[in-house]
Order: structure tokens, then C-alpha cells, then sequence
């Protein structure tokens, strides 16, 4: 009988210590998403206010006359605040494609085939972040060799 008091009283001791190890753990995980939010917030607050600011940057320049002007500055603005966030816009130095840091957007067609994988005209810049990784390719048109365009060429002299 003793012995089944005593196990009586191992097992109920045990369902508390579980009880007070489940409200632990749910009382860490409530603190860890206040922690996580707060923490979210604060590490993206300095990029609002960026953002916030030239939202106003831009509202002021569509009310001007000298839009362009005030466009230029606003692009100027968003540049900067990419820089203080670790990113730089970059465009490729080589005329060659480079498929790891370019993106081909459109293919021009071309007779010559020293031009085949050159790039033709840079359409937009590329971003990359501190470490090097590419967050967007730099985009370009680039000449791509076709045999057609060719001999089209040369049917017509």
C-alpha cells in the first residue's frame, strides 16, 4: 500500500514539474516573438525612415516644374540609402557578356561573328551587396550571331 502512495505521489509531483516546464516554455516562446518583433523593427526602422523620406522627396517633385531635376535627386536619394544598407549598383566593365553578373533582356541579331556575346546597349544597372552576392544582374541587349542575317547581308549587295 505504502508503495503505491509513494508512486501516487512520484507521478503527481512529476505532472506538476511537467505543468511548470510547459508554462516555462511557453512564457520563452511568447518573450522570444515580442524579442523577434522588436528586433525585425529595429534592424528595418532606419530603412523606413529612408523610404519615408523620399516618398515626400518624390510627392514634392511631381508638384514642380522641374521634374527632371527633382527626379535626378530623388534617384540620388534611393542610391544613397541602398549605400548605408550595404548595397552599391554596379555595371559590368567588359563589352563580353557575363552571364554570372548580366542578365540578357532582348537579343539582337547580327551577320558579324565577332559581335556574338557582346553586349549591344546596357539597359539597367546591376545591384549587388557588400559580400558580392548579385541582387539583380545589370541588364542588357546583346548581339547574338545568326547565320541568316548574314548571308541576307550579303544576297543584298
Amino acid at each position: 500500500m505504502d508503495e503505491l502512495a509513494g508512486l501516487r505521489a512520484d507521478f503527481a509531483a512529476k505532472i506538476r514539474y511537467d505543468e511548470v516546464k510547459e508554462r516555462q516554455i511557453t512564457s520563452m516562446h511568447e518573450e522570444l516573438q515580442v524579442f523577434r518583433v522588436g528586433l525585425h523593427l529595429r534592424l528595418l526602422q532606419p530603412l523606413f525612415t529612408d523610404l519615408i523620406a523620399m516618398h515626400d522627396d518624390l510627392a514634392d517633385a511631381l508638384g514642380l516644374d522641374n521634374a527632371a531635376v527633382e527626379l535626378e535627386s530623388f534617384k540620388e536619394s534611393v542610391l544613397e540609402t541602398l549605400s548605408r544598407n550595404g548595397v552599391s549598383s554596379y555595371s559590368v566593365d567588359s563589352d563580353k557578356v557575363d552571364r554570372a553578373r548580366q542578365r540578357v533582356i532582348r537579343a539582337v541579331a547580327t551577320g558579324d561573328e565577332t559581335l556574338d556575346g557582346h553586349v549591344q546597349r546596357r539597359v539597367r544597372v546591376g545591384f549587388e551587396y557588400d559580400s558580392g552576392k548579385v541582387l539583380r544582374p545589370e541588364w542588357v541587349v546583346a548581339y547574338r550571331y545568326t547565320r541568316s542575317v548574314e548571308e541576307a547581308a550579303a544576297g543584298g549587295e
